[in-house]
Order: C-alpha cells, then structure tokens, then sequence
C-alpha cells in the first residue's frame, strides 16, 4: 500500500525509548533501504545476508569515529512492526550517544519520523487496523492496569475476530456446514468467546 502513496517509501528513524540518560536507548529505522542505511555503519558484519528476527552484537562508526558497541535486532519485510524492513539499534542510553547515531543515520538517507510515523506505516501496510492503532497510542498512554488491560484487549481482539472469521471462511468452503451446522457453529462461538476471554 505504502509505495502506491506518494511519499511514503523513504525510509524514517526515531528514537523509540523515552528522551534522557538510561542504561539503553533504542533508535528504529524503518522502510526499504532501513537496513542499507544501517549496513553503512555496522561494519562487524554483513546485516543484508543475515536472517529476519536476529540480533547482532557490533559496533557501529561514522567517518572513522567509532558510536557506539550496539546490539542490532533486524526485522525483515514484511514480518515487521511496520511491514517494511525495520532495524532496531539497541545503543547506550547517553543523550549525546543517541543524537551522535541519529544524525548519522540522517545523513545516510534515512529522515527524521513524525510522531506516530510507524504505526501509521503498520496501519497503511495492513499490520494493524484502525481500532489496533488506537489501542496502541491508548497502551502507551495507560497509567492504570485497567486502562492498560483496555488496550491490550483491544489489540489482541481484532486478532481472535480476524482467526475466528478466517476459520468461518475456511468451514464454508469445505462444506463441513450440513444439517447440523448450526450445533457447529454453536460450538465455534463458544470457543471464540473462551479465547476472547482468556
């Protein structure tokens, strides 16, 4: 969906964990040339040969100047967030580290992200309906359990609505429904709202 858009098929990075001094902070870069642009400074190994959902330890320099020792996690299109190609770069939690590996993948090609960037790439991608990506900004938003169990449910709901409806699909084309089909499906909706509660 994203490279029918106009404009969304650069590739955007951001500081993912909370602004300020920590032990870590991550900086994501997601879209096609995410792992190039990361590639470029992480030169202890080749990450476009490497496998989806692998973590790389290394370190990652710019113009000669060593950043930072790094733990890479790489997310390959499209089992991703986002449904592109996403590089999560684990760093130390120093403000100056973080902007020093920010500005070098600003000036590799990749482009600062807009608030919500990512999960508007993961909704436009079809990752995440409507009603998931507001429980996403309402998960980060929680500050109480019950606000915090709201939105998980609200994101874990559309996936058992998604699988129970894709079970419908595939009983009616097997022609499984006959005279008792409705005991059948008594049975399946039973099952959906045990799921749905669990």
């Amino acid at each position: 969906m994203l490279g029918k858009l106009s404009g969304w098929d650069d590739t955007i990075v951001a500081l993912a964990t909370p602004q300020g001094i920590g032990a870590i902070g991550v900086i994501r870069v997601s879209g096609k040339m995410a792992i190039d642009i990361v590639n470029e400074l992480f030169l202890s190994k080749d990450l476009s040969v490497q496998p989806s959902h692998t973590l790389h330890v290394g370190y990652l320099s710019y113009n000669g100047a060593v950043l930072d020792e790094v733990v890479i996690s790489l997310f390959k299109s499209p089992r991703s967030y986002t449904g592109e190609n996403v590089v999560e770069i684990s760093c130390h939690g120093s403000p100056f580290v973080q902007e020093q590996v920010l500005q070098a993948l600003l000036n590799n090609g990749a482009r600062s992200a807009k608030p919500g960037e990512f999960t508007l790439r993961a909704f436009l991608n079809g990752k995440l309906d409507l009603a998931q990506a507001e429980a996403v900004a309402d998960l980060i938003a929680s500050n109480t359990e019950i606000s915090r169990k709201a939105a998980l449910q609200n994101i874990r709901g559309w996936r058992w609505r998604r699988r129970f409806f894709l079970f419908l699909l595939q009983v009616s084309k097997r022609h499984i429904l006959n005279k008792n089909g409705g005991l059948f499906l008594a049975a399946a909706s039973t099952r959906y709202h045990a799921a749905q509660n669990n």
